[in-house]
């Protein structure tokens, strides 16, 4: 799926997000998609309050957003966000926030930000209203900002629960000399190292164990290419816990994974370079569950052979209704189930 801004009179920039999966949605896949210049957030999804279980959760992976007015992804349930590269967003790259019910089973794992928010004030990911919240991990994450901080763990006043996990994620910030931005009193800008050891005397349950707000030497971030250098940290950095078995292009990780989107290889990289086309590369070691998602708004469609084609979908808010057409081409592994961005004003099936 490759979303772009429909022509600027047919849609308000702070009206809808590009792809939405509402309230009481479960077990949805939104893989492998291009997603830049909207006036939008480019993933924005809900979750279910029952469906947790790991077949059940909503799947984010290998989606590319950026040049979004707005967030480039707003997750308010349950869901995993792994191996997407979020770049150039007006707002957070991601924000993890609590809705009408917590938070639960919510993962943000090898993912790369850059250069997400231009608040010096605000953050490139942002963990708010997760005082209640439960299996919430934070693992392998690279997100370098550029004036925002890296990481605002409760800028309403309420930190994550305690069981809040967090594993070698890269935090770095050009705007501010600590990337890590806590709001208490005291001290409120902390390095990694300060990080880690504020997570240890607060109790949480992992203390970002392996972590550094090091430069990642991207090979060349400027040019859309956040491939880890030859010499870059992010190699061999990460943790395994919930490491996907393959990166963003598609290639195997090891047995100790590298931290953000890529694997690093000999044989370098990227696979396909980053740009306004259709993602030449198909990643994903799950399928989703027969049938597609479940509930709410939205679903995964089957999708194999690689025709090109275009379609029309509706996505509501809550007092207006637009017509957003999305272009879309099923390639990929035969037979995997690609995005479609359906939208609905209440819970049903669409």
């Amino acid at each position: 799926l490759m979303i772009r801004r429909p022509p600027r009179s047919t849609l308000s920039s702070s009206s809808a997000a590009s792809d939405v999966y509402k309230r009481q949605t479960y077990a949805n896949v939104v893989r492998n998609n291009v997603i830049y210049d909207v006036g939008y957030p480019g993933i924005f999804v809900y979750g279910h309050s029952t469906r947790t279980s790991e077949a059940e959760l909503n799947i984010i992976e290998g989606n590319v957003i950026f040049d979004t007015s707005t967030h480039g992804m707003q997750i308010y349930g349950q869901a995993v966000a792994r191996n997407n590269i979020i770049f150039n967003t007006g707002g957070r790259g991601i924000e993890v926030r609590r809705d009408n019910r917590p938070v639960g089973q919510v993962r943000l794992v090898n993912n790369t930000l850059w250069n997400c928010n231009g608040n010096a004030s605000d953050a490139s990911v942002v963990l708010a209203n997760l005082s209640d919240a439960s299996g919430v991990v934070i693992e392998n994450n690279c997100v370098y900002a550029g004036t925002a901080y890296a990481l605002a763990l409760n800028p309403f006043n309420t930190p994550p629960h305690v069981s809040t996990r967090f594993y070698a994620n890269l935090w770095r910030s050009n705007g501010h000399g600590k990337p890590v931005f806590i709001n208490k009193s005291g001290t409120s800008e902390y390095s990694a190292a300060e990080f880690r050891q504020w997570l240890t005397d607060n109790g949480y349950a992992a203390a970002d164990p392996n972590s550094s707000d090091a430069d990642p030497l991207f090979v060349n971030a400027a040019a859309w290419n956040f491939y880890p250098g030859e010499s870059s940290p992010l190699r061999d950095m990460g943790t395994a816990n919930y490491s996907p078995s393959t990166d963003f292009d598609g290639v195997l990780r090891d047995a100790n994974p590298d931290c953000g989107a890529y694997e690093w290889t000999s044989s370098g990289g990227p696979l396909w370079n980053i740009g306004t086309t259709f993602k030449g590369t198909a990643v994903g070691p799950e399928d989703p569950p027969p049938g597609g998602g479940k509930g709410g708004c939205g679903g995964a469609s089957g999708a194999p052979g690689g025709a090109d084609s275009g379609a029309f979908f509706w996505i509501f808010t809550a007092s207006l209704l637009y017509l957003v057409r999305l272009i879309f081409r099923a390639s990929g592994k035969s037979g995997q189930r690609r995005t479609s961005a359906h939208g609905c004003a209440s819970g049903s099936d669409t």
